[in-house]
């Protein structure tokens, strides 16, 4: 009886912790869920939310869903400007948002631009530019320039994660493009990319998140 008791009351003991270690787990989920329910995208952005089931969560396609929805409603927006003042309103707008998002800018310096070489193609040319973005931090760009009289219109196009930054081909075919229908396109090189690589670094977006 002795050890058929010692025996009983360790079946019990098990059973109590496994008891408890489902409640526990109840309990988690539910505080998670009811987390959930109140986080917004902000939330998932700035990090706020990521303690309590965020991969979960990112899985079922929280983000994505909210995502695709902003894209909709950017290009019903964008898709029903028809007025020049319609699209200065969008535009302030948009800045406004974009400067809550990133925070102001620092003050202007000097960019110290200069053009270390130059090539001549089929209805453009392209120049190689160095430029202080800050003073003592040096930007790498190439500006594409239509061969006509100016002034033209400019756009500075953003390169994506490759490696090769600027003098990636597709970004490349990009900067063409819009030079043959009459821009001046200037594309740089982000940090850790194109010739801003620093030896021994990650290179590409993981530079850019460490």
């Amino acid at each position: 009886m002795k050890e058929g008791g010692v025996a009983m009351r360790s079946k019990g003991g098990i059973c109590l912790v496994f008891c408890l270690a489902a409640a526990c787990a109840a309990a988690a989920q539910t505080h998670t869920a009811a987390a959930q329910k109140d986080r917004t995208l902000k939330d998932y952005v700035t990090g706020k939310a990521l303690p309590w089931g965020w991969p979960q969560v990112m899985s079922a396609g929280f983000a994505i869903r909210e995502i695709d929805a902003l894209d909709v409603q950017c290009d019903e927006s964008w898709c029903g400007l028809e007025t020049k003042s319609g699209y200065d309103a969008y535009r302030a707008g948009m800045k406004a948002k974009m400067l809550a998002a990133i925070g102001t800018f620092p003050a202007r310096t000097p960019l110290n631009a200069r053009t270390v070489a130059a090539y001549r193609r089929d209805g453009y040319s392209i120049e190689k530019v160095v430029f202080e973005s800050m003073p003592g931090v040096y930007v790498t760009a190439n500006l594409f320039l239509p061969a006509s009289a100016g002034p033209h219109p400019a756009v500075v196009m953003s390169c994506g994660h490759s490696r090769e930054g600027k003098d990636y081909p597709v970004y490349l075919r990009a900067c063409v493009i819009a030079v043959k229908r009459g821009f001046a396109a200037l594309m740089f090189d982000p940090h850790h990319q194109g010739e801003r690589h620093t030896p021994a670094r990650p290179s590409s977006t993981r530079a850019h998140t460490q």
